[in-house]
């Protein structure tokens, strides 16, 4: 004679099955998740990508003037350590100003202050040139 497994009666379910098996008796209707239009990839945007690219060659051109004027430096004078003083001595304002560029990129509007700052830094070049 074939078995059948034993099918557990309504007594002996847990409690906590007894709750999730009550209908749902409510009036209203769930309302349903609306499906959010897909955004684009942020760091794919075309104006990402040019600050990223303008933020660059903007590094790039700092650290070459940095190099140049140590070279330069070295050319004039035929001393290494002042070829070497110059090129030490161009990173001491980055080191200073970090913490305080930090607290104000929290405080300021972020594209307010890149314009300021590569607009200080072109006078800046600007009067070294001079």
């Amino acid at each position: 004679m074939p078995t059948t497994p034993a099918q557990p009666s309504e007594t002996q379910l847990p409690a906590a099955q007894h709750e999730t098996e009550q209908p749902n008796t409510s009036p209203e209707p769930q309302p349903q998740p609306q499906a959010q239009p897909k955004a684009a990839h942020p760091l794919r945007s075309r104006n990402f990508i040019l600050l990223v690219a303008g933020q660059g060659i903007s590094l790039f051109g700092n650290m070459m003037l940095r190099f140049a004027m140590s070279m330069w430096v070295l050319d004039e004078t035929g001393s290494a350590t002042a070829f070497a003083s110059i090129l030490a001595i161009s990173f001491v304002p980055m080191i200073l100003g970090a913490p305080f560029g930090g607290v104000l990129a929290d405080r300021m509007n972020r594209r307010t202050l890149m314009v300021i700052l590569d607009a200080a830094s072109a006078v800046t070049v600007a009067l070294a040139l001079v």
